[in-house]
């Protein structure tokens, strides 16, 4: 049997966590590149961050581990204490993952984890099993 899959209608705004102003710009693109979303909203900090989420639902949270404010593990604590069984779809990255960070991660409800570098092939695989959706419904741009 295989696993129902995600329509594509469903995926609407994603928020992307990263200090890192080039970081951040690349995973824009890649997003972009995926032709899916209809608004990518940043947020450069962990305080800022949890203010967005208090007022917008997101289809897709990409969190960096080590962000200022509030720490990337800070933010998802937030979502699984406000969203309960209804965790939003995230997705950690970081330069390095210690033990502790992943598996407070995946107590929170982190689906997946990015490692930097990373290159787009790699992160649209991420993005396509985070949110169960069909990688040949996507309109792929490079």
């Amino acid at each position: 049997m295989s696993e129902e899959k995600r329509p594509l209608e469903e995926i609407k705004d994603v928020m992307v966590i990263e200090d890192e102003t080039d970081v951040s710009e690349t995973l824009e693109m890649y997003l972009n590149n995926m032709d899916c979303f209809r608004n990518i909203i940043h947020s450069y900090d962990g305080t800022t961050a949890i203010n967005k989420l208090a007022n917008q639902t997101f289809s897709l949270i990409l969190i960096d581990l080590n962000i200022p404010r509030r720490s990337g593990l800070d933010v998802l604590k937030y979502i699984a204490d406000h969203e309960g069984n209804e965790i939003k779809d995230v997705i950690m990255v970081s330069g390095a993952f210690e033990k502790k960070s992943i598996t407070k991660a995946m107590q929170y409800g982190a689906k997946h984890f990015l490692v930097k570098p990373f290159d787009e092939e790699s992160f649209r695989e991420k993005v396509i099993k985070t949110l169960g959706i069909d990688a040949e419904d996507l309109n792929v741009t490079t």
